[in-house]
């Protein structure tokens, strides 16, 4: 049972809070990471049939098959995987946080919601994060690094706590600012737990219709639905561990202040 934290805690106690809040989430979310699950994986259906498609038409040069990810219609189906993928991760992180919050039962609906009315901000945040970080991997990959790690939080700041597209980027640098190692850690082990997850799935799923079948469009399209199947338990993961990591920091933040405070009080 999620139990919410009144101090902060280490890795262990944030990583606890995440699977703890996920297991607690889960009833709800999973309709919407099932509905989530279902279009992302025709996009990936759509997607496989093209670059299959062109490898098949131009087997002399498999590189060039390549630029069918150039084409309007495809770059398309990935602006339309981004926005459903950002929907559904808005109204997990709403819905989390005010079952973190623990005032009363909270509602999916309500969360979808609020997530509409920041979707369209949500969507310029994560523009501006994608040239940031594109930015700093083509410059030079440790600032690509870091500001992978520093900005993961701006979801949170936007969905949670209303910030704006710019706003949300910065609040997530102030927040993780002296504590990068510590968040970057946590993620990475969430991450791995969900790469785990998927590539066990694909593996064994992959190994037994390489058995029985050896068309290689059967093999894709059936790993598409295997994905499917799994997105709709680790799309809740990430977004369990985000608001774990925000809440903590807040109390990070909070409790610093007030030590501030209190030191400023004390008589000289």
């Amino acid at each position: 049972m999620y139990i919410k934290p009144t101090s902060p805690q280490g890795i262990g106690g944030v990583l606890d809070d995440a699977i703890k809040l996920y297991r607690a989430s889960f009833r709800a979310c999973w309709p919407v990471a099932a509905a989530a699950a279902v279009i992302m994986g025709a996009i990936g259906v759509y997607l496989t049939v093209h670059l299959l498609g062109a490898v098949v038409f131009n087997p002399g040069a498999p590189l060039q098959s390549f630029n069918v990810y150039r084409q309007p219609d495809v770059l398309l189906v990935y602006v339309v995987d981004a926005a459903v993928r950002l929907a559904a991760y808005g109204a997990f992180l709403i819905y989390q946080n005010a079952l973190a919050e623990g005032d009363g039962t909270p509602s999916m609906q309500e969360a979808l919601g609020e997530m509409l009315g920041r979707l369209v901000p949500g969507l310029l945040a994560t523009l501006a994060w994608w040239v940031v970080i594109t930015v700093g991997i083509v410059l030079v990959l440790v600032p690509g690094i870091y500001f992978a790690g520093a900005l993961c939080l701006w979801p949170v700041c936007l969905f949670v706590g209303r910030a704006g597209p710019l706003k949300s980027l910065q609040q997530s640098m102030e927040l993780i600012s002296g504590h990068w190692w510590r968040v970057s850690t946590i993620l990475f082990i969430a991450l791995v737990l969900m790469l785990v997850l998927s590539s066990i799935a694909g593996v064994l799923v992959g190994a037994l219709i390489g058995i029985f079948w050896r068309d290689l469009m059967a093999m894709q399209l059936s790993l598409q639905a295997v994905a499917v199947i799994v997105s709709i338990f680790t799309l809740p993961m990430m977004p369990a561990a985000l608001v774990a990591i925000y809440r903590d920091l807040i109390l990070r933040r909070d409790g610093s202040d007030l030590a501030a405070r209190l030191g400023a009080l004390a008589p000289g």
